[in-house]
């Protein structure tokens, strides 16, 4: 069995952006701060991870709405690879499948139903059937020939 997640808590570091593809399809990108602290006394270190976040669908327009810099989120998905081998160059995205606005505003609405409160949760779409996620808008995303348009 093969496990391929992530779980990640921490703050916005700036505002979200979004774009579409030419599809229409939103693209919501956000960078999250985690800071985790090591060790005790002299022996303490502390460090920060930036670690940059995509999200897409109808929880992209979510995050894009309700995220704003410094909000506190916890973020859950997978990580993706991708390899450019013209330029020989390479990295990893992560992907997220799951968001929970940790410090949302009270009274933000979400996708249309009207949930609020300080800890709201939102997925991406699901397959039917058997609890995959729809991975096609992932590769229209890392089809890195398509062109992607700003949002207004």
């Amino acid at each position: 069995m093969e496990i391929n997640q992530f779980i990640l808590d921490g703050n916005l570091t700036r505002a979200p952006e979004v774009r579409y593809t030419t599809s229409g399809m939103p693209i919501c990108t956000f960078t999250v701060a985690s800071h985790t602290v090591y060790g005790s006394g002299d022996d303490r270190r502390e460090e920060t991870a930036f670690i940059p976040v995509t999200t897409f669908g109808k929880l992209a327009e979510t995050s894009y709405r309700n995220l704003r810099k410094g909000a506190a989120v916890t973020v859950m998905g997978r990580l993706g690879s991708w390899f450019n081998a013209e330029s020989r160059k390479g990295g990893f995205s992560f992907n997220a499948d799951q968001v929970i606005f940790r410090s949302l505003r009270r009274g933000a609405a979400q996708d249309g139903n009207a949930t609020t409160g300080p800890a709201t949760q939102t997925q991406a779409p699901q397959a039917s059937g058997d609890g995959v996620p729809d991975r096609r808008w992932v590769q229209e995303f890392e089809d890195a020939s398509q062109p992607l348009a700003q949002a207004h």
